[in-house]
């Protein structure tokens, strides 16, 4: 599920770490004492690799393959100092060669060139052995302690082993159990995934519930569980997945073209379809994704009237908004609870005024009473409406897998629950943004794996911190793999610095997002923005020009809570996003066309230095390189209830999980993770 790496050089991630960190030493007597000291003590092939790494920065210059330039020199260098005497003249020649700031540079980009580095347990001889006067070993973990013999990385000649890399990486493989298939055939798995396996091998005809983390191989198990299903003559298996694009994503992951599949939307229809229903009622030509009506257009359908100050196209966006989130919940009337948030004045008979025009906006989508009322149908509608009923999947389908399961909302698992088929479900509860995972019926058998192959156990501490914190519940915790390496640096949340290397940037909010922009627009970075955040991003600025500079009321999620420009800076007014956006509009129409123009700037991600987007848009992507911005981070007192804990913490779980060699964070990250005190969640914060 990795790459395997290109070269892995005889140094520890811990020596790096710890020559990094001599970097900041405000005593340079000290520092330099510590590198005479290493160079006196450690391993020789160890200093031939700092020393290798330091080349990395100039060797990406001239464009040359980073791995095989690096082993070239290595094999030559080991090959020049088997004596004492030449040993010992690069000893007392380390000093003056070592150049922290640039092992420093090297070291990040080894990981994304296909270069590795050996783990301290794997280093025979360094552990529990001091390398000198004032060398700090507190790094190495107790587990280090009982460390596996050397690592065979020179031939019998004392050369380098040119085959090393290789072996090293196979013995590192996680992939080390072989699992038996039904046809014959066999299939490397993780320990955890092959226990999984065999539990689905022995009833497959059962629903089973798999939890796994960023990593731990949820499309892999998918993938081999429906070729098992499929050499089952009877049984008739359906891929599910919420959008077409996710549908056809999953479909080419398992490698699965000819299979059955539908898109919840979809399940639906056909559910419907099998019911006595009026011939008015059946959605129709109002299925069709194209068909839209305005929400002034609903309001006159309908006839909805004002709602204190709110025009009647607004009562009906309201209305279309409520009715959207009730779609998402167990309950079975619409509440005020639906709402969504706004910063106009109401009263409580306005308040329940508008819960009932949301009411009947539902009522005649579902089951109209005017034939011309003629309202958009959409998935959502569908699926509510199914459960609501009681109405279950068709029969002749036997098993359905589903990936992201975490995504599912409570009408659809009330749907599944109820019917007859196999559910075969992988999801992971912290990638959930909004709300939390409904609960399945307690006869599905469920099975968790902490072990992901995406991340190495450096990153451990980090998240499963985030994981104990977090309302979700799970029982195992997040195991970081030993042929992986994730380095993790920190910066200053107060003055967080545009990145010199190639960079994701993965923010909170639009708001963020516009900051950032401007930022690197003005610093003349070259950047690019997130595929997933691209609409939003420009239907929000767009949003932002109108409400400023002609009044209107935004439909960007985000801004139509507000009425004006004032309830926004009422609410926005201390954000640093929120000053510089009204800073720019101060300007006059001038400045209007200017910000409509913003983004002329953007590149292409392949040319850009940067990629900027919200956190939340990152999922089902990887990056070599991710900065988590610090804005992400909200003080632990206004995190009040369950839901907003739990979309935090996610984020920054998204977020941190997308980072493939190094992860950049907010210097009060984890000081920050422990002042959290974990929520207990309420009926209403599932949805």
């Amino acid at each position: 599920m990795t790459d395997a790496p290109k070269l892995i050089l005889p140094i520890t991630d811990a020596q790096i770490n710890t020559l990094v960190k001599w970097r900041k030493n405000p005593d340079p007597d000290d520092q330099q004492a510590k590198i005479e000291d290493w160079a006196a003590h450690a391993p020789i092939e160890q200093l031939i690799s700092a020393i290798l790494i330091q080349q990395v920065p100039a060797i990406l210059k001239q464009q040359r393959p980073v791995a095989a330039s690096l082993e070239q020199v290595l094999a030559q260098l080991v090959a020049s100092v088997k004596g004492e005497a030449e040993e010992q003249t690069l000893r007392d020649s380390m000093p003056q060669q070592i150049d922290l700031a640039k092992l420093a540079d090297g070291a990040r980009e080894l990981g994304a060139n296909g270069v590795d580095v050996l783990r301290q347990s794997e280093m025979d001889g360094t552990v529990g052995q001091p390398m000198g006067p004032g060398v700090d070993l507190s790094f190495v973990s107790a587990a280090d302690q009982d460390a596996p013999a050397a690592p065979d990385y020179l031939d019998e000649q004392g050369n380098w082993d040119f085959e090393f890399t290789v072996r090293q990486h196979n013995r590192r493989n996680p992939f080390n159990r072989e699992v038996a298939l039904p046809g014959g055939q066999a299939v490397k798995m993780t320990d955890p995934q092959a226990r999984f396996f065999n539990k689905f091998l022995s009833e497959p005809d059962e629903s089973a519930s798999l939890m796994s983390y960023f990593g731990g191989g949820k499309t892999f198990m998918a993938k081999e569980m429906l070729g098992v299903i499929e050499q089952y003559k009877e049984f008739n298996p359906v891929v599910l997945a919420l959008t077409r694009a996710q549908l056809q994503g999953l479909l080419k992951r398992l490698d699965a073209p000819e299979t059955k599949a539908r898109t919840f939307g979809q399940l639906a229809g056909e559910i419907l379809a099998s019911q006595n229903l009026p011939v008015h009622w059946r959605p129709g030509q109002r299925r069709d994704p194209n068909y839209y009506l305005s929400a002034d257009e609903t309001a006159r359908r309908l006839q909805f009237n004002a709602v204190a100050r709110l025009s009647p196209g607004t009562v009906a966006d309201i209305a279309m908004k409520a009715v959207r989130r009730f779609c998402r919940t167990g309950h079975d009337r619409l509440r005020e609870w639906h709402l969504p948030t706004i910063h106009d004045r109401l009263s409580q008979i306005d308040r329940a005024a508008l819960v009932g025009y949301a009411q009947e906006l539902w009522d005649e989508t579902v089951e109209p009473n005017d034939p011309n009322s003629q309202l958009p149908v959409r998935a959502y509608h569908l699926i509510k409406y199914c459960a609501l009923r009681g109405y279950t999947a068709p029969e002749r389908y036997t098993h359905f897998i589903i990936d992201e399961a975490h995504d599912l909302t409570t009408p659809l698992q009330q749907i599944l629950d109820a019917s007859p088929q196999s559910v075969q479900t992988m999801g992971d509860p912290y990638q959930r943004l909004r709300g939390f995972v409904p609960q399945q019926a307690q006869r599905i058998r469920r099975s968790e794996i902490g072990l992901t192959v995406r991340a190495s156990n450096q990153v451990e501490g980090i998240f499963n911190t985030l994981i104990e914190k977090h309302p979700a519940q799970t029982s195992v915790a997040l195991q970081g793999s030993r042929h992986m390496r994730t380095r993790i640096t920190y910066y200053d949340p107060d003055r967080p610095r545009i990145p010199k290397q190639k960079c994701t940037i993965l923010v909170s909010d639009l708001f963020e997002m516009t900051e950032w922009f401007h930022r690197l627009r003005e610093a003349g970075t070259s950047f690019s923005l997130l595929p997933g955040s691209v609409q939003n991003f420009f239907t929000f600025n767009a949003s932002l020009v109108s409400l400023y500079f002609q009044g209107v009321r935004a439909q960007s999620p985000l801004l139509f809570r507000y009425p004006d420009w004032d309830s926004l800076r009422q609410d926005k007014g201390k954000s640093g996003a929120f000053q510089r956006v009204e800073t720019m509009f101060a300007g006059g129409k001038d400045r209007q066309r200017d910000f409509e123009q913003a983004m002329e700037v953007v590149t292409t991600p392949e040319k850009a230095m940067i990629v900027l987007g919200l956190a939340e848009d990152a999922r089902n992507t990887e990056f070599d390189r991710v900065m988590l911005a610090p804005d992400l981070l909200i003080e632990p007192g206004k995190i009040t209830q369950a839901s907003l804990q739990a979309h935090v913490l996610s984020m920054i779980y998204v977020g941190a999980s997308r980072a493939r060699y190094e992860l950049i964070l907010p210097g009060h990250l984890e000081h920050w993770l422990e002042a959290q005190k974990r929520l207990k969640s309420t009926g209403d914060d599932f949805d």
